[in-house]
């Protein structure tokens, strides 16, 4: 489990948590959020957030299984 700290970019800290690992079969990520977006870290996570972000998404990915099972659970404020 991994809590993304306030001080830095939350998408870069999930990335490098995964680099001890490969091969993955699954990631969960639990937030709180409405329809356009989710809050990680204290930070907006949206469109131009994940485009921006594009580095370390496909960090993430390099750590996940071909067929890994992904899961987005938001909490809706």
């Amino acid at each position: 489990m991994l809590a993304v700290d306030r001080s830095g970019d939350p998408l870069s800290q999930i990335a490098d948590a995964l680099e001890q690992f490969d091969n993955l079969r699954s990631l969960v990520v639990i937030s709180h959020g409405v329809d356009g977006g989710l809050t990680l870290g204290g930070q907006w996570i949206d469109q131009p957030a994940l485009h921006a972000g594009s580095d370390a998404l496909q960090r993430i990915r390099d750590n996940l299984a071909e067929n890994a099972d992904t899961l987005s659970t938001r909490i809706v404020q």
